[in-house]
C-alpha cells in the first residue's frame, strides 16, 4: 500500500509530507520551474488570458490557456500544466507579475 500524504502550510506554500512527517521522494517527472522571463515571451493577450483564468479559479479556462501556451512553447505549457494540476495558482500568478 502507498504512503498516505498530508499537507501542511508553511509561509503560504503547501508542502506535501508523508504520514510519518517526511517529504515524499522526488517524483520521476518533476515540474520545471516557471520564470517571469519565460512567460514574458508570450503574447500579452495570452498572458492576460492566463491571469484571468487563475484569478477567477476557472480550471477549464486555465486548461484552454495552457493549451494555447503549449502551441507557442511546449516546455512552458508542460510546466504550467504541472502547476495547474497541483492547483499552484498562486505560484502561476506570482510569475505572471502585475498586469501590463
Amino acid at each position: 500500500m502507498g504512503q498516505r500524504r498530508s499537507s501542511t502550510a508553511w509561509n503560504g506554500i503547501w508542502e506535501w509530507r508523508t504520514r510519518d512527517g517526511n517529504a515524499p521522494e522526488a517524483e520521476e517527472h518533476s515540474i520545471a520551474p516557471l520564470t517571469a522571463e519565460a512567460l514574458a515571451g508570450l503574447p500579452q493577450e495570452l498572458r492576460a488570458q492566463l491571469r484571468l483564468a487563475v484569478v477567477s479559479l476557472d480550471s477549464e479556462a486555465l486548461a484552454l490557456a495552457i493549451q494555447r501556451v503549449s502551441e507557442v512553447d511546449a516546455g512552458l505549457g508542460r510546466a504550467l500544466a504541472g502547476y495547474a494540476e497541483r492547483l499552484a495558482y498562486t505560484a502561476i500568478l506570482k510569475v505572471l507579475g502585475d498586469p501590463a
